[in-house]
């Protein structure tokens, strides 16, 4: 017998993650192609700029000057991806959110991730890069938490505790890069770690966007029963007077005819004149008629019983 050796194949966890990133950022684009919403759009740029961020950190480079400029690079993505994450809760809550001055801020940021890995090494960006991520991604999840509050949506109850989990994550590799002894801050547990929670998040966006959906739904439904409500109250009332006009009396003669025979209930029907009311159109003007029958009607109504009906 000849014996057949099996070899194995080694996969790169972090281009696993890159691939799995790249899959749901195309997940999310067919999402925001079916809702347009804005708040999609940007959580689809925060899980693409994953992919790079992967890419870069799974490389082995060679030239230091490489290495070290990558390095400042996915730190870049990996903050942007926490920045993509917070804007799109805070488009979620407010559709006109806006950062006032903050380029500035951006261009600065972007400069030292640049430039810093450069001059004074690849702990210049790691450090403040985790720990400034993870303070995003901790402003992200108590935003989170407010939508569950104020929406009562179980989506975002899940994808804030998915962020402020990547938010202590990233505490715990900034702790580790600041280490001396640390070879490689981001150690493979905390990398499957995150990549659960990724997952969760991914699970979580997508439930937020199917309640975000139910509760448009909701809405558009009350506004349709008010406005149903507006035009049968339209239909039985008369505009100048406020009330009841013919056509409720036809409805209401019937039903209450019904029930005065099958009750013996007592029955009133009572007709109301004006005296001299074409004098008072014919001197004053139909203006002045028409205050008096606003007049009389309010009268009647203030004078009868919540069960009565005054047409």
């Amino acid at each position: 017998m000849q014996g057949i050796g099996a070899s194995s194949v080694l996969i790169n966890p972090r281009h696993a993650f890159a691939f799995g990133a790249a899959i749901a950022t195309g997940l999310l684009l067919l999402q925001y192609a079916h809702r347009r919403k804005p708040f999609i759009l940007y959580w689809t740029a925060g899980w693409l700029l994953i992919v790079p961020t992967q890419l870069l950190d799974a490389a082995a480079w060679t030239n230091w000057f490489v290495a070290r400029e990558a390095a400042g690079i996915a730190q870049l993505c990996r903050l942007g991806t926490a920045l993509m994450f917070f804007w799109s809760v805070a488009l979620f809550r407010r559709p006109d959110f806006a950062i006032r001055n903050a380029r500035q801020a951006l261009i600065a940021i972007v400069t030292w991730f640049l430039v810093a890995p450069a001059m004074l090494g690849v702990r210049a960006v790691t450090v403040p890069g985790y720990a400034l991520t993870a303070l995003i991604y901790a402003a992200a999840g108590t935003m989170y938490a407010a939508v569950l509050l104020e929406r009562r949506i179980i989506g975002a109850g899940l994808v804030g505790f998915v962020v402020l989990g990547l938010a202590i994550s990233n505490v715990t590799v900034a702790v580790i890069a600041g280490s001396s002894s640390a070879g490689d801050p981001f150690l493979l547990e905390t990398l499957l770690a995150n990549g659960v929670l990724y997952t969760f998040g991914m699970l979580g966006m997508h439930l937020l966007v199917f309640e975000d959906m139910t509760y448009e739904l909701r809405l558009i439904n009350r506004r349709l029963e008010l406005a149903q409500e507006e035009l049968v109250q339209a239909a039985i009332t008369d505009p100048l007077t406020g009330c009841h006009n013919r056509r409720f009396l036809d409805q209401v003669m019937d039903r209450e005819l019904q029930r005065h025979e099958r009750f013996k209930l007592p029955l009133s029907l009572l007709f109301i004149d004006i005296d001299r009311f074409k004098a008072i159109n014919d001197s004053f003007g139909h203006d002045a008629g028409d205050r008096v029958l606003a007049y009389v009607a309010r009268f009647l109504k203030r004078h009868i019983r919540e069960a009565d009906y005054v047409f």
